[in-house]
């Protein structure tokens, strides 16, 4: 495992920051991923740090360090999360939700490498499976026929027509 992640459908350049913006119940969020140039030891190799900020109201409301690998194949890895949920004082009220690949029975999942598929309109332009990246930011991975980790929320999204 590399913490080099050239992954084409996500790859992870130390220094890179994404936006995304949205809404939680009507209530506007933004949330910030920064490219750490920090890597972490897992399973086989190092892996890559990315801070992921969620924000409310002009407050960070969760804030998550996630690590991220990529295989010889290309594929990449997510071997866990180090997550606060905090206050409006900004402190931490629960770190639920945080794992790490090994420990409790937790495993990392393959997040990319996979390749976009287009919908299939006999089908009613439903994509079969689709994952979130479990960034929280609402970005989703589309697979075609891949089976993914329990860790993984799954479910069918219609695509506009």
């Amino acid at each position: 495992m590399s913490s080099n992640v050239t992954n084409a459908w996500f790859p992870l350049r130390p220094g890179t920051v994404l936006r995304y913006e949205g809404t939680d119940e009507g209530v506007p969020v933004k949330d910030v991923l920064s490219v750490t140039s920090k890597t972490r030891a897992v399973a086989g190799g190092r892996a890559r740090v990315v801070h992921d900020r969620v924000f409310k109201h002009g407050r960070v409301v969760e804030d998550t360090l996630d690590y991220y690998a990529q295989d010889g194949a290309g594929n990449v890895w997510y071997f866990g999360e180090a997550t606060k949920e905090l206050n409006a004082r900004g402190r931490v009220m629960t770190r639920e939700g945080s794992w790490e690949d090994g420990e409790n029975g937790a495993l990392a999942a393959e997040e990319a490498g996979l390749v976009p598929v287009v919908a299939d309109p006999a089908r009613g332009a439903h994509v079969p499976v689709v994952a979130d990246v479990g960034t929280g930011s609402g970005a989703i991975i589309v697979a075609l026929g891949k089976q993914l980790p329990p860790q993984v929320t799954a479910e069918v999204l219609a695509l506009p027509q």
